[in-house]
């Protein structure tokens, strides 16, 4: 490709060779012919370069927007992949307790055998976290970011308070207990179907209802050191628990009077022979292992 120097060096040899040959006739005029030759040879270079300048203007341009294009177009990529939200999964082994602290200063009591879910990052509007188990919640108060446990049916909405959660899984049951403030228990697939607790009262789920009763919490106390107190149970509810904190199976003679109310505590971190052991103490039957996840009582 010629550069501008070489067009106007061939500009100038074309031109004066013109003039050269208009050298050999002879007549007046000569030289305001060659200051008019001159003259268009000025005029015809500049409007060339004029014209270059302006197509390396346009090139220039054009490679600046693909290259705002082009980041744009990465940042948009990166943005969205970060959209995407991350979580870190906390899980409690059978038989023990395990402490969450969050980022936002709550913290989290949770029982045996359960999950908690909780994103890397909280949303600006919501506080959520998934539940798969039963945990002691004492929420850090936002009045403009709500703290939510979502469970596999039903959610748990507050500001900042002090309640429990029952819903595992691979169990029907769902129970919320509150102990302090106030919550709002609601049908994650109709928001309509809710229920608004005050302390001391509890929701569960009857024939696939909420419904709310009085209820008081007396497990606080023992979060720490692991210990499980019961106050008029029923003792198929304990051996239900017993069941999901510890993995095993429990097969129960018609004999034996599970409607039966019991009261007493127990650590959790002993293993559930010593359990029923310790509730032979209050009701009296028979129990022997069939098989490592297997009890029989009778």
């Amino acid at each position: 490709m010629m550069t501008e120097d070489e067009a106007k060096k061939k500009e100038l040899a074309q031109l004066t060779n013109i003039y050269a040959l208009s050298g050999l006739l002879s007549g007046d005029g000569d030289e305001s012919k060659a200051r008019a030759v001159m003259g268009e040879l000025n005029n015809r270079i500049n409007q060339r370069s004029r014209r270059r300048a302006i197509r390396n203007n346009l090139k220039y341009a054009a490679a600046v927007c693909l290259l705002m294009v082009s980041t744009w177009y990465v940042t948009y990529r990166a943005m969205s992949v970060d959209k995407v939200p991350s979580y870190t999964e906390i899980k409690a082994p059978k038989g023990q307790r395990v402490n969450v602290m969050l980022a936002d200063g709550t913290s989290v009591w949770l029982s045996p055998r359960s999950t908690l879910r909780i994103p890397n990052e909280f949303q600006s509007d919501e506080r959520s976290v998934e539940l798969d188990g039963e945990g002691f919640f004492d929420v850090t108060k936002n009045a403009q970011c709500p703290f939510i446990v979502k469970t596999g049916q039903y959610h748990v909405k507050v500001l900042g308070t002090r309640f429990n959660v029952f819903a595992y899984s691979e169990k029907q049951k769902f129970e919320a207990c509150l102990v302090e403030g106030s919550v709002l228990v609601y049908n994650k697939d109709n928001v309509t179907e809710s229920l608004r607790l005050n302390p001391d009262e509890k929701v569960c789920v009857e024939n696939n209802q909420l419904v709310k009763s009085a209820s008081r919490f007396d497990n606080e106390g023992y979060l720490e050191s692991g210990v499980y107190s019961f106050q008029s149970k029923p003792l198929l509810e304990i051996l239900e628990c017993l069941s999901l904190w510890y993995g095993v199976h429990f097969d129960v003679g018609r004999h034996v009077a599970v409607y039966r109310k019991i009261s007493g505590k127990f650590r959790q971190s002993d293993e559930v022979d010593n359990i029923l052991k310790a509730l032979q103490g209050a009701y009296a039957f028979q129990f022997k292992r069939i098989d490592a996840n297997r009890i029989q009582l009778y």
